[in-house]
C-alpha cells in the first residue's frame, strides 16, 4: 500500500506531462475544447490527492498492526507500582 501511494506520488509530476503531450499530439481536437495546450497542474492534483489518502491509510493501518497501546493504570494499581520505584 505504501508503494502504491508512492507510485501515485510520482505519477503527480509525471501526470501533467503526460497531458501536456497527449493535447499536444491532438491539438486539432483540443482546439474545439476550452482546454489550452500549456501545462495546467489541475491535472496532477487528483493524483496528488489519491496519493495522500492512501499513504494516511497505510499509515494508520501500520499504526494500528505494529504500535502497542499504551498501559492504563487504575488508581488501586498506582500507590502499590509507586512503592516499588
Amino acid at each position: 500500500m505504501v508503494a502504491q501511494g508512492l507510485l501515485h506520488f510520482a505519477n503527480t509530476f509525471a501526470a501533467p506531462f503526460a497531458a501536456w503531450l497527449t493535447r499536444r499530439e491532438y491539438k486539432d481536437l483540443a482546439m474545439h475544447a476550452d482546454t489550452g495546450l500549456g501545462f495546467t497542474f489541475q491535472d496532477a492534483l487528483p493524483e496528488f490527492i489519491r496519493s495522500a489518502c492512501i499513504l494516511v491509510i497505510a499509515y494508520l493501518l501500520l499504526r494500528w498492526l505494529y504500535y502497542k497501546p499504551l498501559e492504563k493504570m487504575s488508581v488501586q494499581d498506582a500507590p502499590a507500582k509507586a512503592n516499588l520505584e
